[in-house]
């Protein structure tokens, strides 16, 4: 299987599961940092 071929198969799944056709095999969510909270308890500005 070619390169292209996988990328075509990979966007053709994204597709059916974005319309709902199909479910995902795993779903990773990443917490966003505060970055004012870190910058205040290390006493550092962004200047």
């Amino acid at each position: 299987m070619s390169i292209f071929d996988e990328l075509q198969t990979s966007l053709q799944e994204a597709i059916e599961i974005k319309q709902g056709k199909a479910q995902a095999s795993r779903i990773t969510r990443h917490e966003v940092a505060d970055i004012r909270a870190i910058r205040a308890e290390l006493h550092v500005s962004q200047a």
